[in-house]
């Protein structure tokens, strides 16, 4: 006992004692919160070293999980700006701008934790850039981390679709593809879609590509892949060629007036008129005026780029 609270000699100790027992209050003071865990340290030293260790750790922990949570949603938020900022500029043509958001996100990328959600987003933002390589190699990185991430699965679908047809891997996309598909459900119009592009139904494949972007205009991934759709049907009907080139023409000049930055649709539009002209040339038909609007669109998409 500390000196200062002991009983001065041994009267006064008994006269407690009789008070207690009498029912009368006491001399003696209970101790305090904080005396009592004094009194609890020096009984058991080395246990209260391990709780007080215990203690420091668990909010170590809840401290990094406050700060990792706070970075990821640093993520998130300049994701979310970073991406609509580029895709306003991009729709009014002006794609110059639209890289300087591509360093923040970037920077926020590196800050935060590595997880699916970040390198989803970040592979979402190199889409709307138009770089396709960088995009699918953050989505292909979010599921390696998690295959289960459903953001990633449609991103990597629509980046595979977008290609399908066009690359010497194409069993191996269309593997992945399909996979994607299956792990997704058909819920969405553009993964229905999707599926039955890569599955040889051309005419299914429309169907919901056009559902999706009735419900959705600004859905630049389903015009683009309903776009593939009629250029594949192009290639396999040439009895029905000029109409389905003038339904492709159509959906690219669609897709320009909606986003003027898109370059692919000139690109795209310009090839298709070239190629027109150079058939009617073939034709004995003058080919000038499609030779003039495709050196337009060429010219347009250097210009913007």
């Amino acid at each position: 006992t500390v000196p200062g609270r002991r009983y001065p000699d041994a009267a006064a100790l008994a006269a407690d004692v009789r008070r207690y027992l009498d029912g009368e209050p006491v001399g003696a003071r209970r101790r305090g919160p904080f005396g009592r865990l004094v009194k609890r340290i020096r009984r058991a030293p080395a246990a209260f070293a391990l709780a007080a260790c215990g203690i420091v750790a668990a909010a170590a922990a809840v401290g990094l999980a406050i700060e990792r949570d706070r970075r990821l949603q640093a993520v998130r938020e300049q994701a979310r700006v970073s991406l609509q900022a580029a895709l306003e500029l991009r729709r009014a043509g002006l794609n110059a701008q639209m890289r300087k958001f591509l360093a923040p996100l970037e920077a926020a990328h590196r800050d935060a934790p590595g997880t699916a959600e970040t390198d989803y987003l970040l592979g979402r933002m190199h889409r709307a850039l138009m770089d396709e390589g960088r995009a699918l190699e953050y989505q292909e990185r979010a599921l390696a981390r998690e295959p289960d991430y459903a953001p990633a699965r449609y991103e990597r679908a629509i980046l595979l679709a977008l290609g399908y047809g066009r690359e010497e891997g194409e069993p191996r996309s269309r593997q992945a593809i399909l996979e994607d598909c299956t792990r997704l459900g058909d819920g969405s119009p553009v993964i229905r879609g999707i599926r039955a592009y890569v599955g040889g139904r051309p005419a299914e494949a429309k169907v919901a590509f056009e559902e999706a972007l009735q419900a959705d205009p600004g859905l630049e991934e389903a015009r683009e892949l309903l776009t593939g759709v009629v250029r594949a049907e192009l290639v396999a009907a040439s009895e029905d060629e000029e109409r389905a080139s003038r339904l492709e023409e159509d959906l690219y000049t669609q897709g320009i007036a909606r986003d003027q930055g898109y370059l692919p649709n000139y690109f795209e539009r310009g090839h298709l008129r070239g190629d027109r002209g150079s058939r009617r040339r073939y034709r004995g038909v003058d080919p000038s005026a499609d030779y003039r609007d495709a050196e337009a669109d060429f010219e347009a998409a250097l210009r913007i780029d």
